[in-house]
């Protein structure tokens, strides 16, 4: 028979870093190491390399401009890595015929669909399946809209709930629960019912892209030439391949996480069959490929041109008329402990960040500023340099009344710095050594009675 291979991977959700997969306590990802495996897995003759859907980020710390600029990059890292093709899935189509076409036309590769259609018209926005013949072998990679009514609600809710870009409307839901603005989508049974027919006779091999929740849609496929590679309910990969009639099902991981590759083999009868599947997890160990390497800057650059109110959405706001003064403010009754301060890290926080084009980006920021997701927090260096850094407010709390009152009285009290305070952004993810009761002496300071200034005495095991 002729061999082939297919590359997948499948929901990216705007992942361009790696992220740490609780279950094992292990970093998996990033585009670096998912681009390495690429190269390397796809130096075979008749390689595929194809993406299940998914690129776009609907959850996460950050507004929907913030996720605009994730996704966008996300499919830039897709086209460097060598994505061929992708499927449009759930969370991707629910922004809406506009802008979902407006995303897809960033990049040169193209995008099938048996599932989505022009609401008004009923024909295909893309493609319902794309062919790739390579060698002389014809692949036929058919798009399907998965059916995950959890991922659907939370999809839905957190794209109609964003404040919105200037100039963008927001998705209208009204008409259907899964449907994007402008967008009819097909059930998968429809969807392939459709367009079995139309494949079968144009293709050696016939692989069905999508979630795993439409395995009972792949009862037309009985030509034994059909797989079916998407993401597993859980998100994690399967090892071994679950049979639905005649068409065996391969699970991966998400794209963060794993690269799903599948070998197989058409045999002259007509029919295929799978030789080996393996999930290929993306540890640490493995070397980043440099063509990425500036994948993440560029994204974290491009935030420099967003208006600084839409990229985080603020939650938090005063009690009374209680706001954020700056360090400075401090430094007119405490000079001794704030000198202190400024020669800690926590003074030049946002600093550090600007060494990896950082300063921008949400999700880094957060932690490097005076309470960012509040309505008197840290907007932008330009806007509130008096709170770019990890002030005196961060651990004490607001400090108008306190410089208001002069220190007196009841009301001007301020917070006692304690280890909750700290492991808030020194957690055992982005400062896995800090240890609160060895690093807290470092910049301890303050004379006045517990409850003043003076942390409570540390206790053992507090700290993680």
């Amino acid at each position: 028979g002729v061999p082939f291979r297919i590359i997948f991977t499948a929901r990216n959700l705007g992942h361009l870093v790696p992220t740490e997969e609780t279950l094992h306590g292990r970093w998996l990802g990033g585009y670096e190491r998912r681009s390495t495996v690429v190269k390397e897995m796809s130096q075979v003759p008749r390689s595929f390399i194809v993406d299940a859907g998914g690129f776009f980020a609907p959850h996460g710390l950050g507004t929907f401009a913030y996720r605009e600029a994730l996704s966008l990059y996300t499919l830039k890292g897709m086209e460097m890595t060598g994505v061929e093709l992708s499927n449009i899935d759930l969370v991707d189509q629910m922004l809406g015929r506009r802008r979902l076409e407006e995303y897809t036309s960033a990049v040169s590769f193209p995008f099938v669909s048996a599932s989505v259609l022009h609401a008004d018209t009923g024909e295909y926005v893309y493609e319902p399946f794309h062919i790739i013949e390579r060698d002389g072998l014809r692949i036929a990679f058919v798009g399907v809209v998965e059916t995950d009514p959890i991922a659907e609600r939370e999809a839905m809710e957190a794209i109609a709930d964003e404040r919105m870009l200037p100039g963008v409307e927001r998705p209208d839901f009204s008409h259907g629960p899964m449907e994007g603005e402008g967008l009819r989508v097909l059930a998968p049974h429809e969807a392939l019912r459709r367009v079995a027919p139309l494949v079968s006779d144009k293709a050696d091999v016939v692989i069905v892209l999508g979630g795993g929740e439409i395995w009972r849609a792949l009862h037309g496929f009985r030509d034994g030439k059909t797989f079916h590679m998407g993401l597993s309910s859980d998100q994690r990969p399967v090892d071994v391949p679950v049979m639905q009639g005649e068409v065996p099902i391969f699970l991966s991981g998400i794209g963060n996480t794993h690269v799903g590759v599948l070998d197989g083999v058409w045999r002259e009868d007509g029919t295929v069959r799978h030789i080996r599947w393996r999930p290929i997890a993306l540890t640490m160990d493995i070397d980043p490929d440099p063509e990425l390497a500036d994948l993440v800057t560029e994204m974290r650059i491009s935030l420099k041109d967003v208006d600084p109110d839409l990229l985080i959405e603020r939650v938090y706001a005063p009690r009374g008329d209680e706001r954020y003064v700056g360090s400075q403010a401090c430094a007119q009754c405490h000079q001794e402990e704030y000198d202190i301060w400024k020669e800690s890290g926590h003074a030049t926080a946002l600093d550090t960040l600007k060494a990896e084009h950082a300063q921008y980006d949400p999700r880094c920021v957060v932690c490097h500023v005076t309470d960012y997701r509040a309505v008197d927090g840290y907007i932008s260096e330009e806007r509130t340099p008096h709170l770019a850094s990890v002030s005196c407010e961060v651990c004490h709390g607001r400090a108008s009344l306190h410089v208001e009152l002069g220190g007196v009285g009841p009301e001007a009290a301020l917070a006692s710095p304690d280890p909750p305070r700290c492991i808030v952004c020194h957690d055992h993810i982005n400062d896995p050594d800090f240890n609160y009761i060895t690093d807290w002496p470092k910049i301890r300071h303050g004379q006045g009675p517990q409850g003043q200034g003076q942390p409570a005495p540390a206790q053992e095991g507090a700290a993680p």
